[in-house]
């Protein structure tokens, strides 16, 4: 019998290789790494970018719903004629806001690696893709990167109308029109919160200059919450002694001042109440007046009131019409498809019939089909 024996030197010859194959696969990572972002190139039609754009798309639709939050920080503390900011909700939804814009950032990286279909080729049929790196990153930044990079920094912002199908069944057709009605009586009751809070700051500072030369005197630090906390007697005093509270009261029917459609916050007291109960029924003010056009409202002559009522009542007639459009559009493609289909199963019917074909055959035919 023949033994083979291995001496320890060669076992350790065979692990000391294996440690060094092992180091140079950890050393070729980053390499391998660097290499894919260098020179991967994504198609724009391919699976993983079209769950990237539904993605980036609910990202951008929550964004637009965080943004208008920041109209509710403002509070008026009743009983003291003074606001304030909440300054934890501010510092919540800054970071909210901070998470979707990473999405943002990360779509126009995305961008730099996404082929584009070279204008000259779509005279000759099918459109080529330009896979080039460089031509990629130089069309980028002569044509989008300035709209995106804006669009991603923490400034005004408004909706662009785009082209192209954004869901492809009706029902969630149907659901995204749907979700952008609530998103502009969103930003409606936002906006009729922030006018409210303004109009009664008006209020404020009108009947404040009134009593400059009253003793005690108005000082406009007063109407500052934050002068409460410091425990200033001179504001007490004023506070015990001023008028600004009667004639600032939305609820006084004798009061000079007119808040019109905006006493609603007052009178609710929804300016005081806590953030997620303003929100609540400033986004069902939005919805009930959007929907009835404004014509419950009780306008001032106030010259913003009414321009804030004409522009939510053609707001109200245009939404209202596209969501019914569209909806329309959707169902009616959703018939057209039934009927298709039924004219293309009465021809096969038809045609199996005049065939003679058998019935077990003519049965897998019907399977087939559904």
């Amino acid at each position: 019998m023949i033994r083979i024996f291995s001496s320890p030197a060669s076992h350790l010859r065979q692990f000391r290789q294996n440690i060094t194959n092992q180091a140079a696969v950890d050393t070729d990572e980053p390499n391998s790494l660097s290499i894919l972002w260098h020179y991967q190139i994504l198609d724009p039609s391919s699976d993983i970018v079209n769950h990237w754009n539904h993605i980036f798309l609910i990202s951008c639709l929550i964004s637009l719903f965080i943004d208008p939050l920041f109209f509710y920080l403002p509070y008026v503390v009743n009983g003291e004629a003074c606001m304030s900011s909440d300054n934890n909700v501010s510092v919540l939804i800054t970071y909210c806001r901070t998470i979707f814009d990473v999405f943002y950032i990360l779509h126009i990286l995305m961008k730099f690696r996404m082929a584009f279909v070279a204008p000259g080729s779509r005279v000759f049929g099918r459109g080529e893709l330009v896979m080039d790196p460089r031509q990629i990153r130089m069309r980028y930044l002569k044509s989008d990167f300035i709209i995106d990079l804006t669009a991603a920094l923490p400034l005004p912002q408004r909706i662009i109308k785009t082209t192209g199908f954004i869901a492809k069944t009706a029902w969630a057709g149907a659901a995204y029109n749907l979700l952008l009605y609530l998103l502009a009586s969103h930003i409606l009751g936002a906006s009729w919160y922030l006018a409210s809070i303004g109009r009664q700051h008006s209020c404020w500072i009108e009947r404040c200059t009134e009593e400059f030369e009253r003793i005690p005197p108005c000082n406009l630090k007063f109407l500052d919450c934050s002068s409460i906390e410091t425990g200033n007697l001179e504001r007490q005093y004023w506070l015990n002694m001023t008028k600004v509270l009667t004639s600032c009261d939305a609820k006084n029917d004798d009061s000079h001042f007119k808040f019109g459609m905006f006493a609603e916050a007052f009178t609710s007291e929804v300016a005081s109440s806590r953030f997620f109960e303003k929100y609540l029924y400033c986004l069902w003010w939005g919805l009930r007046n959007l929907s009835s056009y404004g014509q419950n409202l009780g306008t001032s002559t106030y010259l913003g009131e009414t321009t804030f009522c004409i522009v939510l009542c053609i707001s109200g007639l245009i939404l209202f019409a596209q969501i019914i459009g569209n909806m329309q559009t959707y169902l009616s493609s959703m018939t057209v498809k039934l009927e298709e289909w039924r004219i293309k199963k009465r021809d096969t019917e038809e045609w199996m019939r005049h065939r003679q074909l058998p019935e077990d055959l003519q049965e897998r035919v019907r399977r087939f089909e559904q």
